[in-house]
């Protein structure tokens, strides 16, 4: 099983095609050519790939609540450390910047 995409510590369930698998199965109707056992294996995986996704959801949260954190900090840090008029050239360069790349992406 190449199950290389990992949130935290917790592989993915299968492959992206064994995912892919898993949908077309449950889109299908003909269930009733499906033995129990298929059909609870098949609700251990949708089980398995939830799981793994309200953890994936979980952890980007957490990750992107620590980067604003981070990013308040070291704004904060840089407003007590730099001089008032280091503080005006950097927001001047990050507007040039911002504007250079919504030029290269046309907008």
């Amino acid at each position: 099983m190449d199950t290389k995409t990992k949130t935290g510590n917790q592989k993915q369930p299968t492959t992206l095609a064994g995912l892919r698998g898993l949908i077309d199965r449950l889109n299908t109707r003909e269930d009733v050519c499906r033995t129990t056992e298929e059909r609870e294996k098949d609700y251990v995986d949708v089980v398995l790939w939830l799981e793994w996704v309200q953890n994936f959801l979980e952890s980007r949260s957490l990750y992107h609540k620590k980067q604003h954190i981070k990013k308040a900090m070291m704004i904060k840090m840089a407003k007590t450390l730099l001089a008032p008029d280091e503080i005006e050239r950097v927001e001047a360069e990050a507007e040039e910047q911002a504007a250079a790349e919504l030029d290269k992406e046309g907008v």
